[in-house]
């Protein structure tokens, strides 16, 4: 059965979804993401595995489509492995360089059309697979989507679905941990001194050059990156900026999250061949495997008295959220919707567990659980309680150490920013303004401070900025991309 491959921009999800659904109608196997996840590494390799498996890449052309990164990107990997590149005009745009000579198929007009027409630019849906071709010379496919892969956002809806499985206790890995190593190659660069301008009041501040870090500032930020090639789990400490490597495994670490003592962390890894929850002493010792399932198993969030961890897992077909006891037992799934809920966290009172999901319609929003729901499942998703409604994509939600808001990264306004919110969704104030992709907030224990990633810079690197969208101050400078601070208490 012939294969397809479809890129588009989330902009255009809605009428994606209909193509997909039609073509397999007509019999041929379609990979879309519909998981809107885009950038994180275990999504970055699915992207390249996908399209690699792909008999025909299909390509969404729009305004959004054409500025996205993503799909140059996706649609570059295709050209290089010399996989067949059929577009689809869905909304007026001009075509990129790269395919100036290509015939598109226009769906502009009527779609009942236009439909036919691409079913016959399409191989058959029952076609032989096509021997698979060496790329270009000169070419390397892999490195395209791959040099700029910016952490874990997520799984990726669809990743590693294999059913639910039963376990056991948790049981600590037999792997040897490696030793902290101090010496990480990297780009420092003296931080810049200019002041932003001041903005009117609700006027979102427009980010300038970055004064340097306050005299004195204590702490550390753990992060993920890939200097070694692979992801690993890294600390930096914001009083001389200096790296200390904390993991070091063949496989990928991702999304560090760290008890609220400080002394262990929680990260997702695929070192036993599919994504679980491991732990660790703050300090890279005495790792642990927290969850040994087939299903992926990822973004574990503590709850504020340390005895729960919260994870996002696919174990019963799409992402929900669940919460185990510190040990890895006792496994409670606290959603069970057709949509996808993601990336949970605990508010500081550990009454209320904050989520992203697409459960309501094609874009994702925030929403929030009482904790003592968790006692009966159909209550949980009969009071999830909305907190965003907009065309954007509303995701990572990270409670203020007061418990009074909530950050979260949105492109509501065109663009990835940081944003900020009364606990009840009101009072959304944005903290970033910037061309560039600004994501993932982690808020100071001290609540004065937010931490995020951006790409400003070319590749993604760790920020901090005041909470009041002031002095953006650049925290990473190096060779790999850094992404999901967590922040030490």
């Amino acid at each position: 059965m012939t294969s397809l491959f479809i890129s588009y921009s989330t902009q255009d999800r809605k009428f994606v979804r209909r193509l997909a659904d039609d073509l397999r109608a007509e019999g041929y196997t379609v990979w879309v993401d519909f998981s809107g996840l885009q950038g994180g590494a275990d999504w970055v390799r699915e992207i390249d595995e996908k399209v690699r498996a792909c008999d025909t890449f299909v390509l969404i052309l729009s305004p959004d489509s054409v500025a996205s990164e993503w799909v140059r990107r996706e649609t570059v990997l295709a050209q290089g492995l010399r996989k067949p590149v059929v577009p689809i005009m869905w909304r007026a745009t001009d075509l990129p360089v790269h395919l100036v000579t290509t015939q598109f198929i226009d769906f502009q007009g009527a779609y009942d059309q236009a439909m036919p027409a691409l079913v016959d630019a399409l191989p058959p849906a029952d076609a032989a697979p096509q021997e698979k071709l060496e790329p270009r010379t000169g070419i390397r496919p892999r490195l395209v989507l791959s040099v700029l892969v910016i952490g874990a956002v997520a799984i990726g809806a669809g990743l590693l679905a294999r059913g639910v499985a039963n376990r056991g206790e948790a049981t600590p890995t037999e792997e040897a941990t490696p030793e902290v190593t101090p010496e990480v190659p990297a780009r420092q660069t003296e931080a810049q001194t200019a002041q932003p301008e001041p903005t009117e009041p609700g006027t979102p501040p427009t980010d300038s050059p970055s004064p340097p870090l306050p005299g004195g500032m204590s702490g550390r930020i753990l992060f993920e990156s890939d200097l070694g090639g692979d992801y690993d789990i890294y600390a930096v400490d914001l009083s001389d900026l200096e790296i200390v490597q904390l993991t070091d495994s063949p496989s990928n670490d991702f999304t560090p999250a760290i008890s609220p003592d400080g002394s262990r962390v929680a990260f997702h890894s695929d070192r036993d061949g599919d994504w679980d929850i491991y732990l660790m002493n703050a300090d890279g010792t005495d790792l642990f495997q927290f969850t040994n399932n087939l299903a992926a198993d990822s973004f574990a969030a503590w709850s504020p008295d340390g005895s729960q961890i919260a994870f996002q897992s696919n174990r019963d077909g799409d992402f929900d959220i669940y919460v185990a006891d510190e040990t890895g037992s006792a496994i409670v799934q606290v959603t069970d919707h057709p949509g996808q809920d993601l990336a949970a966290t605990f508010s500081p009172d550990g009454s209320l567990l904050a989520f992203y999901s697409d459960r309501e319609d094609d874009a994702f929003d925030i929403y929030v659980v009482n904790t003592d729901c968790v006692a009966t499942l159909d209550a949980c998703d009969a009071q999830a309680t909305r907190l965003t409604d907009d065309a954007g994509d509303d995701v990572f939600p990270a409670f203020s150490p007061d418990g009074s808001q909530i950050a979260f990264h949105s492109d509501r306004t065109g663009n990835r920013d940081v944003f900020l919110m009364d606990v009840d969704g009101s009072n959304v104030v944005q903290v970033t303004n910037d061309l560039a992709e600004d994501r993932e907030p982690s808020w100071s224990p001290d609540g004065d401070l937010i931490a995020f990633r951006s790409n400003r810079d070319g590749d993604y690197d760790l920020y901090v900025v005041d909470a009041n969208g002031r002095n953006v101050r650049k925290v990473t400078d190096t060779v790999g991309d850094d992404s999901e601070p967590a922040w030490l208490p």
